[in-house]
């Protein structure tokens, strides 16, 4: 049975139909077996890896005119480089086995492909073409057939942003995390934006609350009246929306408290997006006492006659790097009402800066980022837009 790709693609079934051994695999379009000379003239075997435009599962035409390759520099008969294939540079790891030795730039006649079929024949027909004139029978060794995996992933569709970027392989770190969103206000819908563009292995959403208008010009998106007169709890509808993209979401209706922290305390890292300061002294403090990872987020904002002033508040918790946290946001066996936090002002691009901040954090912990920011307290002045 072909791969859907190839049913809705006439370019692959074209190319699968004239017997080219090829694959789809991270976002990659990848031609394998492709003969050709090397420098001492022997015949050898190579893989061609090409960028995948697409659209949902629909496959968009080559915006780009070079490709990369894997294994040695290809030669014409006479041991010299085939000059067309222009400069040639070394690449790094792109992940899923994916091993470029070059990136090739090799002109089409009209500036660009019309098609991944021209693209992919062009490319193999200037690598293998000295090889094929020596080697007539090599031909035949490059008949195989079609390879798609079914990759495991709990993403909908191929993210082809980040084999765009070259970054797939960046993405293993992510694949086993298990990452939990406590309050799904203003804050932590932006978060839940950001971790549904991930492959993760589960991304629980905990909310007793109906979204409602007001959470509406606090989250990402934009809700219709008939959404919002529908009151369907933050959970329900936050993960119908991000469901289409990442099938990892599992919601529940409900608010962390004595009967259910237990639930928190086999994740990963947990994002407290919270504005009780009674809550979220509970909470942290329950997974301070079970090493629970964890990364708190809050807006602590007044509002005058003419502006509106105050911080944004990242803090980050780990084991053996809970001590800290009195002095983030006060007393932990204290409710703190008169902490500035219980003003409760949100605003869209503050919430939006702390779900950013957050989600940034986690990902220099895992080691996404080159550097790792080892503050555990961050305040944003709103007035200053500069660190504390």
């Amino acid at each position: 049975m072909s791969h859907p790709l190839i049913n809705l693609d006439s370019d692959f079934a074209r190319l699968q139909d004239e017997g080219y051994d090829i694959e789809v695999r991270g976002g990659y379009f990848l031609v394998h077996h492709v003969p050709f000379l090397g420098k001492d003239g022997k015949l050898q075997f190579g893989d061609l890896r090409i960028n995948l435009r697409m659209s949902g599962s629909q496959i968009l035409p080559p915006t780009v005119h070079t490709a990369y390759w894997w294994k040695e520099r290809p030669c014409l008969e006479s041991g010299d480089y085939i000059p067309s294939l222009g400069d040639l540079r070394e690449n790094a790891d792109f992940g899923n086995g994916l091993l470029p030795s070059f990136m090739f730039s090799l002109y089409p006649d009209n500036g660009m492909y019309k098609s991944y079929y021209d693209k992919a024949v062009s490319y193999y027909n200037t690598i293998a073409g000295p090889a094929l004139h020596k080697f007539p029978d090599a031909l035949r060794e490059v008949k195989a057939r079609l390879i798609i995996p079914e990759e495991e992933s709990s993403l909908n569709y191929i993210d082809t942003n980040s084999s765009k970027s070259n970054l797939s392989h960046m993405n293993q770190l992510f694949k086993t995390q298990r990452v939990a969103i406590v309050g799904l206000g203003g804050t932590g819908a932006y978060v839940l934006d950001y971790l549904a563009k991930l492959d993760l292995k589960e991304i629980a959403l905990y909310d007793g609350d109906e979204f409602n208008s007001h959470n509406a010009f606090r989250a990402p998106g934009a809700p219709s009246v008939e959404t919002l007169e529908s009151r369907m709890s933050k959970c329900e509808y936050l993960a119908s929306i991000y469901s289409n993209m990442n099938n990892a979401i599992q919601w529940h209706v409900e608010m962390i408290g004595a009967s259910n922290i237990h639930k928190l305390y086999d994740y990963d890292i947990v994002f407290i997006c919270i504005d009780s300061n009674a809550a979220r002294n509970f909470i942290t403090r329950n997974l301070a006492d079970h090493n629970v990872s964890f990364i708190d987020s809050g807006l602590g904002l007044f509002v005058t006659e003419s502006s509106v002033g105050g911080n944004v508040r990242v803090t980050t918790a780990f084991t053996g790097c809970y001590d800290h946290l009195k002095d983030a946001f006060g007393d932990l066996d204290l409710d703190n009402e008169d902490n500035p936090y219980k003003t409760n002002v949100q605003i869209a691009e503050l919430n939006s800066v702390a779900a950013t901040f957050s989600v940034i954090k986690w990902k220099q912990m895992l080691g996404f980022y080159t550097t790792y920011d080892n503050t555990l307290n961050k305040v944003f002045n709103v007035g200053q837009l500069a660190c504390e």
